[in-house]
């Protein structure tokens, strides 16, 4: 069955996307494989357009033609804009550099010889530049998690996390929430509209999809430029963030020292700032070798741990439960938690805790043991832990092998089966592993 047809300028030309309805025969189950599909439907749709794809009888899965008409657009519109992407030096070779921080040697060590592949990448010494703030003015912002315009036009990739395929999913992103044409006058800077702000505007905008872990060690140490700013500068700057964001985003600003009327929120709709501060944004990426720095991860440490009001005695022993989470939950988890409850762990809920409760929590342990997950990020906030990992034998990854290294805490990991979006823990494994730390 045929619906409404809605047309909308594309590259040019103008075509009809038709919303169609398929019978449980047509799914995609009886397909060769979403793959071979997918890939089917893409050529044909990128050569001959939507028409073309109706005509040819593809049995097509609605979400699917959906998912391929909004991944072409946005394609589009990237190679429309590409030549004008400045990234991080030439965003500094045309504008106002402002340095702060210091340079930094990191060195990142292990004494095990069976570490993943993952881990390896990271071994080693690495020199980190003093990094700088952009000082932009007459420039534009662009809806949610605010990828900015120069005065010229330029896309700064520091403001989509200095990565391009960060970018396309803005871009994605914005695609999903506006009409095509609308998203390509923003980008191509044909912004009319203005955010009068008296002050220089420092940019903290974090995109919805960012979660804990980025916001916490790639966002929050960005204050360490914004305090030199301010303490340099006759003109004081407000911090700019995002609109309705979760609780722990504004906890976590009050925490580190900064009241509500220090900051004010973006509200997702394009327009032209005349002065924005683009501070640097450090993440290991495709695009970038980065790492979060070490001297600002203790930034955001020391001013967490010091603004601390309450005297209250936590568990030393912390057991990070992600049982309500959509992946990597334990699915023997009862046996798990019946089995590091003999070594005096207690069970912990992160997300049913606010983020004074968990910095405070963790920086009173001793252990922390967890499935690999954004709740270890707090780490961060403690003094010489011993961090245990649980990893899917599937998916082993770097982040708290690495905050681990730089927080000079002990760590460990363990890999376990697999099983769906799941792992079942290897007990007898982890009770090996608790008996040599533990003793």
């Amino acid at each position: 069955m045929v619906g409404r047809t809605n047309s909308e300028t594309f590259g040019g030309g103008t075509w009809g996307e038709k919303e169609i309805s398929i019978s449980r025969e047509n799914s995609l189950m009886n397909m060769a494989g979403p793959k071979s599909l997918s890939t089917r439907i893409k050529t044909r749709y990128e050569r001959d357009g939507l028409p073309s794809i109706l005509r040819s009888g593809i049995k097509l899965p609605i979400y699917l033609v959906n998912s391929t008409i909004q991944e072409t657009k946005t394609k589009y519109i990237f190679r429309r804009i590409e030549a004008r992407i400045a990234n991080r030096n030439q965003l500094h070779n045309t504008s106002n550099r402002i340095p702060y921080g210091d340079e930094e040697s990191v060195e990142i060590s292990s004494h095990r010889s069976d570490l993943p592949e993952t881990f390896q990448s990271i071994l080693g010494s690495f020199h980190r530049p003093q990094p700088k703030v952009a000082e932009i003015t007459g420039g534009k912002l662009l809806w949610e998690g605010s990828p900015a315009l120069s005065k010229n036009n330029d896309i700064i990739l520091e403001t989509a996390e200095n990565e391009k395929t960060i970018l396309q999913h803005r871009i994605r992103t914005a695609l999903s929430e506006r009409d095509f044409n609308t998203v390509l006058s923003d980008i191509q800077g044909k912004i009319k509209r203005k955010f009068d702000w008296s002050t220089p505007l420092f940019l903290l905008v974090r995109h919805p999809s960012t979660n804990y872990y980025h916001w916490v060690v790639e966002y929050l140490p960005k204050l360490v430029a914004f305090d030199k700013y301010n303490r340099q500068n006759r003109e004081t700057a407000t911090l700019l963030i995002e609109k309705d964001a979760p609780d722990w985003v504004t906890e976590s600003i009050k925490l580190l020292g900064y009241s509500e009327n220090e900051w004010v929120t973006w509200d997702n709709k394009s327009a032209q700032i005349k002065h924005l501060l683009v501070p640097q944004h450090n993440s290991r990426t495709r695009d970038t070798p980065d790492l979060p720095s070490p001297n600002e991860c203790e930034f955001v440490k020391t001013r967490a741990n010091s603004n601390l009001q309450t005297n209250s005695s936590s568990s030393r022993y912390l057991f990070i439960s992600r049982q309500g989470a959509e992946d990597r939950r334990i699915q023997n988890f009862r046996e798990v938690q019946s089995l590091v409850k003999q070594y005096g762990f207690d069970t912990c809920v992160l997300e049913e805790m606010t983020f004074v409760e968990q910095v405070e929590l963790f920086s009173q342990a001793d252990v922390v043991l967890g499935t690999h997950g954004a709740g270890l990020t707090n780490i961060i906030f403690g003094d010489n832990l011993c961090v245990i990992e649980l990893f899917p034998d599937t998916d082993i990854r770097e982040h708290y092998f690495y905050l681990s290294n730089i927080s000079n805490h002990d760590y460990y990991f363990l890999n376990n089966e697999t099983v769906g979006l799941d792992i079942v823990v290897d007990t007898e494994s982890l009770r090996n592993l608790l008996d040599n730390i533990m003793e």
